[in-house]
């Protein structure tokens, strides 16, 4: 019967340690990228109904919180918020929709979430007046009851959004939040993935 020698067999062996190493810094290099991915900012912008509107105010404020709680590189505005943030830019551009439209343009997810009551109209002129650009539109999802059945000119601009940009909710769950939480977490951690990969090869490109 054959045998190795103690020469094979130590150098078996010293391949097989070299070929662990190797995996293993190639696992540990991947974990450092998962952390890279996950220092990236991603700026959310949270349009849906107003102060006013105190039921559905709480749901769009508990979204918030929600997603600025998930992770320390998520930036979770509204455009109240960022109108009290930046006075010299209200002074500058007196016009809300042209702010609206500078703070959809600076983000990169726009969440809107729609509700069925009628007199509740901001998020709809919101999307009526800006998701018509594809820069805006791309990063637009809207979020609305199952069986919204709101008719008028604000609301044309939510039926001609792109059907595949649009999540539906039930009563329960937008009693909870949970599903709606849930959809927005996916799209900030896919965004985050492409903004990574985005932001990586154009250092590639520059050469850095």
């Amino acid at each position: 019967m054959r045998t190795d020698s103690s020469a094979d067999f130590s150098q078996r062996t010293g391949l097989r340690t070299e070929l662990q190493q190797e995996l293993e810094t190639w696992k540990n290099s991947l974990d450092l990228t998962v952390l890279d991915i996950e220092k990236t900012v991603v700026r959310i912008l949270l349009w849906g109904p107003g102060k006013y509107s105190t039921q559905h105010y709480e749901k769009r404020m508990q979204i918030l919180a929600h997603l600025g709680g998930m992770a320390t590189s998520n930036e979770v505005k509204t455009s109240e918020m960022l109108d009290d943030e930046n006075p010299k830019l209200v002074a500058a551009l007196p016009k809300l929709r042209d702010r609206e439209e500078l703070h959809a343009l600076s983000a990169d997810l726009i969440f809107v979430l729609l509700v069925s009551e009628r007199q509740v109209t901001g998020p709809d002129a919101e999307v009526l007046s800006l998701a018509w650009d594809p820069r805006i539109q791309n990063r637009m999802w809207l979020f609305m009851p199952k069986g919204w059945n709101k008719s008028g000119f604000l609301e044309s601009g939510v039926k001609e959004f792109p059907d595949e940009r649009k999540r539906y909710y039930t009563f329960n769950q937008i009693k909870d939040c949970h599903r709606i939480r849930s959809l927005c977490e996916e799209k900030v951690r896919q965004m985050r993935g492409q903004k990574y990969m985005d932001n990586l090869r154009l250092r590639r490109l520059l050469g850095r």
